[in-house]
């Protein structure tokens, strides 16, 4: 931990130490990275929606299909079971 504390530190004062003009550059850099985090988050979180209001759905297909599945294994011999 106190190596990392210490990097953390060295890139303060990294930061400090650059012109203006990088600082700029680094800062609008950083703001774009967190917005391209937050719409990807939300797409995310769209899709997300959307599976729950189709996993009721899904989950009667899946357990619809296991039905038949096991309906079919039954006549099977014990190996398939």
């Amino acid at each position: 931990m106190a190596f990392v504390d210490k990097k953390g530190t060295y890139m303060l004062i990294w930061f400090f130490t650059m012109g203006e003009d990088s600082k700029r550059t680094m800062v609008i850099n950083l703001v774009h990275l967190i917005q391209m985090m937050t719409q990807r988050l939300n797409i995310i979180l769209r899709i997300f929606k959307m599976l729950r209001s189709n996993l009721t759905m899904m989950m009667n297909m899946f357990l619809r299909i296991f039905n038949m599945m096991k309906n079919s294994l039954r006549g099977a011999p014990l190996k398939l079971r």
